[in-house]
């Protein structure tokens, strides 16, 4: 049902030089059958490839479902892309009317016209579930790389607790339909960092979680995108952001997001004898100690790196017991339904 009155769910779509993929993405979103009235907002980071113009088309066709907002320019090329793409989603977010969001990349798709539908009804019957996801196929544009399904963690569909959710499992963002909370929840959340997981932090605060076992999401891969063209070093700098800036945003899940984040803090452990520094050309700031004290540790006596080794050693040993516990922890308290 395309209309926006009384909307009930929100799709919040953001792109960056993507015209290629805009019909494809913004088809499968308009032709969902619902028996709600649903919205699609798309955000613009100032493309320069003709994608902004194209979604404008689609506006003007769809007038009153589809609306088109556009990043700032002192934002282009000044910063990095987590930011702008911060920055847009986030825009997004504060113009939504929905009861629910769902937040989709615009090089992303929905397979099934009937996900919206399936995940509103979820979140109908289960007030008290803040969430709800699903598992997606991950595909590559080169055709080298197999299609291969994600987060498929089982065939039947279970709840579990926000923290058993954080700790243990990962689903992209885009496969989850939120409960839109209220607008206070933005003041523990950097708002230059509102990635994949920042989104999903931000929303499970309180409630359950609940998993559909249906593959309802697309996740494009391209060797050229953003984050694919990120060394390893800088994919971890990023994740070890996660672990910093979830601290702040779940303080009661401190443990989760430790275990959550386990292999990056390890890679910098064992990354110790090269050089780490990564705040060269950066824009986000990491101040965790990890990441200090490798830096250190490479500028550093025999004194420091003995501290430094028995410190961190111990450390990602009670790290990795509480990774697995935590694991079969979560096992057992899955209530399928």
């Amino acid at each position: 049902m395309l209309q926006t009155d009384d909307c009930k769910v929100s799709v919040l779509i953001t792109f960056y030089n993507q015209k290629d993929y805009v019909e494809q993405c913004l088809s499968s979103v308009i032709n969902q059958k619902t028996v709600f009235p649903f919205e699609v907002l798309c955000g613009d980071d100032n493309s320069d490839d003709g994608t902004y113009e194209e979604l404008l088309n689609w506006q003007s066709r769809y007038s009153g479902i589809i609306a088109v907002f556009r990043t700032t320019d002192d934002l282009q090329d000044t910063c990095e892309p987590i930011i702008r793409a911060s920055h847009n989603r986030l825009n997004l977010l504060s113009n939504a009317k929905g009861r629910y969001v769902c937040f989709l990349d615009g090089d992303d798709y929905y397979p099934d016209p009937g996900k919206l539908q399936k995940q509103f009804d979820v979140l109908e019957k289960y007030p008290e579930i803040t969430g709800c996801f699903h598992p997606l196929q991950l595909k590559w544009d080169d055709g080298e790389h197999p299609d291969v399904i994600y987060s498929n963690y089982s065939d039947k569909a279970f709840f579990v607790t926000n923290k058993s959710y954080w700790g243990n499992l990962w689903s992209h963002a885009g496969t989850f339909m939120f409960r839109n909370i209220d607008s206070s929840w933005p003041v523990r959340i950097n708002k230059d960092f509102f990635d994949d997981n920042m989104i999903t932090a931000s929303f499970i605060r309180t409630g359950r979680i609940m998993y559909i076992p249906d593959v309802l999401g697309i996740y494009r891969q391209s060797g050229s995108s953003s984050w694919n063209k990120r060394s390893d070093l800088e994919k971890n700098y990023v994740n070890l952001l996660v672990y910093q800036e979830a601290k702040k945003a779940l303080p009661d899940m401190k443990l989760q997001s430790f275990i959550k984040c386990y292999d990056c803090i390890k890679f910098f452990f064992d990354n110790r004898n090269t050089d780490v520094d990564n705040t060269s050309g950066s824009d986000l700031v990491l101040n965790e100690s990890i990441y200090l004290d490798t830096v250190r540790y490479g500028r550093s006596g025999a004194g420091f790196r003995f501290v430094y080794t028995i410190k961190w050693s111990l450390k990602l040993f009670f790290g990795f017991l509480m990774k697995k516990l935590s694991y079969k922890i979560h096992l057992l308290s899955r209530k399928y339904i």
